[in-house]
């Protein structure tokens, strides 16, 4: 389960630098 929650992270955080996102 805990990978699952990291990929999910690093989707959100690379998503993040990819595009506009309130992320930081």
């Amino acid at each position: 389960m805990a990978l699952l929650l990291t990929a999910v992270i690093v989707l959100i955080c690379f998503g993040g630098l990819t595009s506009p996102s309130p992320v930081p």
